[in-house]
């Protein structure tokens, strides 16, 4: 019911939202987040921009996850998940099989070449081949510059961000990955944090259940887009069109 109530919902703003009805003149309001992800699903799915005033899903977005695994895997080239969950990423885009036949042979690694018995195909092999390139002159400035600046490097010469919002979400992926470089720049700025402190935070707060991290940073008042929020938030707002979902849930 909730999955038909959200397509429902994002049809009708996909519809009749736009020039004459802008996206930030309506609000979704949830009376919990716990059915949240199925309604952003839905949002997504047809191109809609919104902005969550306050989840849990920062951490959880895709485009998170990868980049997030892409520094372990600097900081660590042997850090087997963190280089599994690379390989899957747009950067690689290697199969699940050729994931499984590197890790058989022992090849789950970016300071090697890739064991000939993996069996890759010629463009898995150059493209792990060119990627190892990269990450190798990636790591030499590790240390050497601050955190925000080299996590801006990253970003700019691996084209992650351009490869995921491709991949993913569009604009709402881009503005995470323009959130996580914030995050990194308050980081160096507050505690000069090393990469490998910097990681480990990140992923304390991919663990912590209680942590209340918005997606992107995206609602202010001149991003045209729909606006989602609990029912208790909105008190004192004014939308022109407002759908009070999961009315029925527990």
């Amino acid at each position: 019911a909730r999955r038909a109530e959200a397509a429902w919902i994002a049809d009708w703003i996909s519809t009749h939202c736009g020039p004459g009805l802008p996206y930030k003149d309506t609000a979704l309001l949830l009376r919990k987040t716990s059915s949240l992800e199925i309604y952003l699903q839905a949002l997504k799915e047809r191109g809609i921009p919104y902005a969550v005033e306050a989840d849990k899903y920062f951490y959880g977005a895709q485009e998170v996850l990868d980049f997030t695994n892409l520094l372990r895997a600097l900081d660590d080239p042997g850090d087997r998940a963190a280089v599994a969950g690379l390989m899957r990423s747009p950067l690689l885009g290697l199969s699940d099989q050729e994931i499984y036949d590197l890790a058989r042979a022992k090849g789950l690694s970016l300071d090697s070449a890739p064991p000939v018995a993996a069996g890759l195909s010629r463009r898995s092999l150059a493209v792990l081949s060119d990627f190892s390139r990269m990450t190798d002159r990636l790591r030499s400035f590790a240390g050497r510059e601050p955190l925000d600046e080299f996590v801006s490097r990253v970003l700019g010469e691996t084209f992650l961000l351009e490869l995921c919002a491709a991949a993913y979400h569009h604009e709402q992926t881009a503005a995470n990955l323009g959130k996580y470089r914030r995050l990194a720049r308050s980081a160096n700025e507050s505690r000069g944090a090393t990469l490998k402190e910097f990681i480990a935070s990140v992923v304390r707060s991919m663990d912590e259940d209680s942590l209340k991290e918005g997606e992107s940073p995206l609602a202010d008042e001149q991003f045209d887009a729909v606006r989602i929020l609990s029912i208790h938030k909105a008190k004192g707002l004014e939308y022109g069109t407002v759908f009070l979902a999961d009315m029925g849930g527990r």
